[in-house]
């Protein structure tokens, strides 16, 4: 779907992709894995020159409900040159409930709408954004269709394609 240059293209045709785990084996994504993550998208070498750092970095995580040292890790991220895409969550229907990756105020936030039109999902998450101090800004971002999705799928050398069922 992303990087796809064969009989399926992708949007980004060609592109590298790096998986980079930041959760265990039961899907538990604790925090200072996530900044170790961040961290090494940022500079991957570790050299603590930056001007190696990678191009984007899209995440689909929860987290805690306000602006916290994952979203500035997340800010700074953005202010070195890295695009960076983070779910909105699926705590919704409730206001302010977007979680701490999306509270990033620098990072572009993406709720999820049904596949035809904008209304979102009552599973994703909504805001404002909040930072500890009880202020908020506006986030998400966008919406884009996050449930019911066919995704490119090659088999067989044919055109096909695969149900996802994940809310974003």
């Amino acid at each position: 779907t992303a990087a796809g240059n064969g009989s399926v293209k992708g949007v980004a045709p060609g592109a590298i992709l790096y998986a980079i785990k930041v959760c265990d084996e039961n899907a538990v994504c604790d925090s200072t894995d996530i900044l170790a993550g961040i961290d090494y998208v940022t500079d991957p070498n570790g050299d603590g020159n930056t001007s190696d750092h990678y191009d984007i970095m899209s995440l689909s995580l929860g987290g805690g409900s306000v602006y916290d040292t994952l979203s500035a890790a997340l800010d700074n991220a953005v202010d070195i040159g890295i695009d960076v895409v983070v779910a909105a969550g699926n705590d919704g229907p409730n206001n302010q409930t977007i979680n701490s990756l999306g509270n990033a105020r620098n990072a572009i936030t993406i709720g999820a709408s049904w596949k035809d039109d904008s209304n979102i999902l009552s599973v994703s998450s909504r805001g404002p954004g909040s930072y500890m101090n009880g202020s908020t800004f506006d986030k998400p971002d966008i919406v884009a269709p996050g449930r019911d999705i066919y995704a490119a799928k090659l088999g067989g050398g044919d055109r096909k394609s695969t149900r996802l069922n994940s809310s974003h």
